[in-house]
């Protein structure tokens, strides 16, 4: 990724009225068999490369942050695609489609949060290079990934609340990548992984809301970097024989016949 928004511009804009979160289904007003829906859409584990790179895809070809409306409206299109293609013995309901929706705006905070963070991570410590690549996120499982002289950070972002921790314990077992029909596994390895976790409800020394959105403060990712330098249980030696990116490369090599090039210092 090539386009780079700084920490300032981002909250700017998501500061305006047209990037308000959009209205979300709410699940505790569903009966069983609406619910049984959702999880329909729910299990999923993949729609797709091209819902993967849609955030990606928006900010290159807008030069900006796309609001949630936009975002959403353009991937609920590629996901009735892929039910169509994919399950065309399924009749998408209404209330699929609204979980579809709300699966988009889950993402779509996800992203804006990471892409957010990072803005915070090149701008107060510009010593660190930040490691890229579009199946870094959905292969690795890792958000992240960033390196100083001596370590490399794999770093997951989630919501500091008991289903998300309960997510993300259970994510490093679901590691892999749906080609077609096909479901090729990867064995993920969290392990020294930094997690770092944001509160939704109110703000708090972690972090700052700015119209609905949970961003962290600077300070406090700076201080969990150098809190992480400083631990021999955080992070993965560059000396290492054999990384977890080695890993990932080999996989991708003989696993989807891609050589993969990491890109570094953009996202």
């Amino acid at each position: 990724m090539t386009v780079q928004l700084d920490r300032k511009e981002i909250e700017r804009l998501l500061a305006q009225e047209e990037y308000k979160p959009i209205e979300r289904l709410d699940k505790s007003t569903l009966d069983a068999e609406e619910k049984a829906q959702v999880r329909e859409v729910e299990q999923v584990v993949s729609f797709g490369q091209e819902i993967i790179e849609l955030f990606d895809w928006f900010l290159e070809s807008q030069d900006t942050l796309p609001t949630q409306k936009q975002y959403v409206n353009a991937g609920i299109n590629k996901m009735l695609a892929w039910f169509a293609t994919n399950k065309p013995e399924i009749e998408v309901t209404t209330v699929m489609v609204e979980a579809c929706k709300l699966r988009l705006t889950r993402t779509y905070m996800s992203k804006v949060i990471e892409l957010h963070f990072e803005a915070c991570l090149r701008e107060s410590m510009p010593h660190l290079k930040i490691i890229s690549h579009p199946l870094i996120d959905s292969v690795m499982g890792v958000d992240i990934v960033a390196e100083d002289n001596v370590k490399r950070y794999y770093i997951h972002i989630t919501s500091n609340t008991p289903m998300a921790r309960k997510m993300l314990r259970e994510k490093e077992s679901r590691g892999g990548l749906r080609v077609g029909n096909a479901f090729i596994k990867y064995t993920r390895d969290f392990e020294g992984d930094l997690m770092l976790m944001y509160d939704i409800h109110e703000e708090s020394e972690t972090t700052k809301i700015i119209n609905g959105y949970p961003l962290f403060r600077p300070d406090f990712i700076e201080w969990r970097l150098n809190l992480a330098s400083s631990s021999s249980t955080a992070g993965e030696l560059l000396s290492v024989p054999y990384s977890k990116l080695d890993h990932f490369i080999d996989w991708a090599k003989h696993q989807l016949k891609q050589d993969i090039q990491l890109s570094e210092g953009a996202f």
